[in-house]
């Protein structure tokens, strides 16, 4: 496709009035908890938007007709393959709001989703997409205009943009092994595999071989396969019979990744930080019902493959001095990682251009910088940082909360250089 950038139809772009969002939650609270977690978690797997951040327009095109009476599906069809600002019904966004709202709303027992004819569970994907932005009111100050598009652009930009699986496993892997092990004799090391095994039971290598076993099953499954077998998406006990891992540590797998729907309830109402913050579902992205074992988002699965460990450490340690020193020593590794890529970059590619790591002023031998690339009579300095903006100041839909957030911590930061 020729365009970089898609939206949705939506109920109200169809009917000419938006739903509210009591209204949409009346038609899902109609519906099995169970059955839509699971179809919410096949479509996500299905349409890989992920990978190019779009859905898979064939994918798509399979999945509208399949909930859609073929007028409908006809005309939502031709709008997904405009080259021109194409219109999807169905986004990773989307299906996780309807997943998590299920989980808030739906009966254990309800009707079947795919029991009735084309068009009317189709029509609550479209009540959905009513729904994926916030809505703020004009403001004639340049300030607010600015804080009200970035509230509303962060959530869309971390659940809808591109993602590449295998550079940042890749760079991931490097960090927690190679770059980490460089640097036991830092003041601030900390053995992040070694604290991983001792948390989940298990070696790292097993866990994180696991991970990716399971993402690999999601990432390769198409929409025929759903068509042909719409169990395909479960994780039964056949999918890790023939791993040479232990039962025992199949469960501890199990137990550190998967989450029922009542304790995944319990964490969305006990974390109320807005309707895009999907943290459960990041922490544990298995779904574990009476009938199916299933991943309700392979990149929240991914994420377990970059930077899960060091969360799982940050989040297991007693006190702010260790976690503070955690982050103290992940930014020396992170750094010994980005002057290992610029030099091998430029000394590869480069026969005019020098870099100089963490160069330092022969006076007293501070630090300059974390790298300089001279090319010719210029120079670039180059600082490398990196800071979290918490799930409240992200996912609140709090304009004001995010700029307050953003100022403190990349502007009025006494860390700041």
């Amino acid at each position: 496709m020729g365009s970089k950038y898609a939206t949705y139809f939506s109920y109200g772009l169809l009917h000419g009035q938006e739903t509210t969002l009591d209204e949409f939650r009346a038609t899902l609270s109609k519906f099995s908890r169970d059955q839509v977690v699971y179809l919410c978690s096949a479509i996500n797997a299905i349409l890989q938007s992920w990978l190019r951040g779009i859905p898979d327009p064939r994918s798509h095109e399979a999945i509208v007709r399949m909930f859609f009476d073929a007028h409908t599906a006809d005309q939502l069809v031709s709008g997904s393959q405009k080259k021109e600002e194409p219109y999807f019904v169905f986004h990773r966004q989307q299906l996780l709001f309807i997943a998590k709202e299920a989980i808030l709303c739906c009966p254990e027992l309800g009707e079947n989703p795919l029991a009735h004819a084309p068009g009317l569970f189709g029509q609550l994907f479209l009540m959905a997409n009513d729904h994926q932005y916030y809505g703020f009111s004009e403001s004639d100050d340049r300030d607010q205009k600015l804080s009200n598009a970035l509230a509303e652009v962060m959530p869309v930009g971390e659940y809808s943009g591109h993602r590449s699986f295998r550079n940042a496993i890749a760079r991931s892997h490097l960090m927690y092994t190679r770059f980490s092990t460089e640097l036991q004799s830092d003041s601030d090391f900390v053995d992040i595999p070694k604290k991983l095994g001792d948390l989940i039971g298990m070696e790292p290598a097993e866990f994180l071989g696991l991970c990716f076993g399971v993402l690999w099953k999601y990432v390769n499954i198409k929409a025929e396969s759903f068509a042909a077998n719409p169990e395909i998406f479960s994780l039964g006990e056949t999918f890790f019979s023939q791993t040479a891992i232990p039962r025992e540590k199949l469960e501890l797998f199990k137990k550190e990744l998967s989450a029922r729907p009542a304790e995944l309830k319990e964490a969305f109402e006990q974390h109320a930080r807005g309707s895009f913050d999907f943290t459960a579902f990041k922490a544990t992205p298995l779904v574990e019902t009476h009938t199916h074992l299933s991943c309700i988002d392979p990149p929240f699965l991914a994420e377990k493959l970059e930077t899960g460990p060091f969360w799982r450490v940050h989040f297991a340690l007693g006190g702010d001095d260790e976690r503070e020193k955690l982050h103290r020593f992940w930014g020396h590794v992170f750094e010994r990682y980005m002057n290992w890529l610029f030099a091998n970059s430029i000394e590869l590619t480069s026969r005019y251009n020098r870099f100089y790591p963490s160069p330092r002023y022969s006076s007293d031998g501070t630090e300059v910088c974390d790298g300089i690339i001279v090319s010719g009579t210029s120079a670039v300095f180059m600082e490398y940082k990196g800071s979290t903006i918490t799930a409240q100041a992200k996912y609140s839909g709090d304009p004001d909360r995010l700029e307050n957030e953003i100022e403190s911590k990349l502007v009025r930061s006494p860390k700041r250089k």
